[in-house]
């Protein structure tokens, strides 16, 4: 078995790569949604509600049968992607602003968590 992005790359590389590509999608998405689809938000807030529920059920699932932080730095990150989604769905205009607000949230916890990820890890191998 070929070993994980994450696991290979430099903890800095991954940080960036698991959230500013995330953060600019879903930005783009919520102004899509909110402009060009404005006219159809009764069809597409249940779509975008069913598809937030699975993707954070099975988000969350993967991330608890992980045995490798930064694997379930990696998995986690599907959770997430439903909450951005909910909010988009159910939140109107308000919901748009919300989003990119736990967009930026979301970006600084996650690149927090990648940095405490590569002390623990650094320390660990000073150790031995």
């Amino acid at each position: 078995m070929a070993p994980d992005v994450y696991e290979g790359a430099p903890t800095s590389i991954t940080a960036f790569m698991s959230t500013a590509p995330k953060a600019a999608a879903f930005a783009v998405l919520g102004r899509i949604f909110f402009t060009a689809f404005q006219a159809f938000e009764p069809y597409w807030t249940t779509i975008l509600i069913v598809i937030s529920i699975l993707t954070m059920a099975v988000g969350t699932v993967m991330a608890i049968v992980q045995t490798n932080i930064r694997e379930c730095l990696h998995t986690r990150p599907i959770a997430h992607a439903g909450y951005i989604l909910i909010a988009i769905a159910v939140g109107g205009k308000r919901g748009n602003e919300r989003h990119e607000v736990y967009l930026l949230i979301y970006t600084f916890m996650n690149l927090g968590a990648f940095a405490s990820s590569f002390f623990s890890i650094r320390e660990k191998h000073f150790r031995l």
